[in-house]
């Protein structure tokens, strides 16, 4: 009897180690799934909360880690992970909006690879603008009215562009029909947008009217500064013309990089009712000041 005591005390801890190792593996399931709150993000890892519940998962793969780091924390995620040793590694990750269960990608596209047990994510897609075709006619404002402007050249060929009520109207003051003009217009389609004009001046011929001599003094124009107050008529990131009120020649001026030349030209748009003072500079003039009228 006293033999068959010792054999059991041998073979018990054996027994409990067969016994225990089974369970032990059953409360770890090879994979773990929840749905939750990101609430840690590393980019190596990252920990979804659910209640008391929290899933941590190792994330395998550069451009994965890469992609997550731009999640954050606090955004609604599904996460499921497969068990790789004594860790759990990440195998599906979809983000949700505040709906449940939605999919969103509002920062990166996500997309679900079931392959060596990762999820990889691509990088966030880039939209490019396409480039937008540019159109020109040099001529005269042949047609202006319904939403668009029509300028034929000389010989013969036209650009219709649609405008904007209030490029509409700024037209018919500054530069209405007969008038010469630039006009460049952006888009594709029949009817591209306005996007600049500018109005040409046309050499005026000599008054053949003999007028009586008539001797005036007169203080002598500054010959540094020149001023107009008018209609803006044509506009661009290097230069702006205004057609003066009263008649006359319109007024052009270079638009620098200067301090007080790009503060001024912030204050224009084509159309615009204002007053600017030019510069001179070397040969030219440059736009020192303008100033919005009513």
């Amino acid at each position: 009897m006293a033999a068959d005591n010792r054999v059991m005390r041998i073979l018990l801890p054996s027994l409990l180690v067969l016994v225990l190792v089974p369970s032990a593996l059953a409360a770890s399931p090879r994979t773990q799934s929840i749905t939750g709150t990101v609430s840690a993000n590393s980019g190596s890892s990252i920990t979804v909360t659910s209640g008391d519940r929290s899933v941590t998962c190792a994330v395998v793969g550069a451009t994965a880690q890469a992609a997550l780091t731009r999640w954050g924390t606090g955004v609604r995620a599904a996460m499921r992970c497969k068990r790789d040793g004594d860790h759990l590694v990440l195998f599906r990750l979809k983000r949700l909006d505040a709906h449940e269960g939605t999919q969103t990608t509002p920062t990166t596209t996500d997309s679900e690879t079931e392959t060596t047990g990762t999820t990889t994510h691509d990088s966030p897609t880039t939209t490019t603008a396409p480039t937008q075709t540019r159109s020109d006619a040099r001529g005269r404002v042949s047609a202006l009215g319904g939403g668009a402007i029509t300028v034929t050249r000389d010989g013969g060929t036209s650009l219709t562009c649609t405008v904007t009520d209030g490029q509409a109207r700024s037209i018919a003051e500054g530069a209405p029909v007969g008038t010469a003009v630039l006009i460049v217009c952006v888009g594709d389609g029949d009817r591209p947008a306005l996007l600049n004009l500018q109005r040409l001046e046309t050499s005026t011929p000599p008054s053949t009217t003999t007028s009586p001599t008539t001797t005036t003094t007169a203080a002598p124009p500054s010959t540094d500064r020149r001023y107009a107050k008018g209609l803006v008529t044509a506009l661009s990131s290097d230069g702006v013309t205004v057609k003066p009120d009263e008649g006359g020649d319109s007024l052009g001026c270079r638009i620098t990089g200067a301090s007080d030349s790009a503060a001024a030209a912030a204050k224009l748009t084509l159309g615009a009712h204002v007053g600017i003072v030019c510069r001179r500079d070397g040969d030219s003039w440059v736009l020192a000041g303008a100033t919005l009228l009513g």
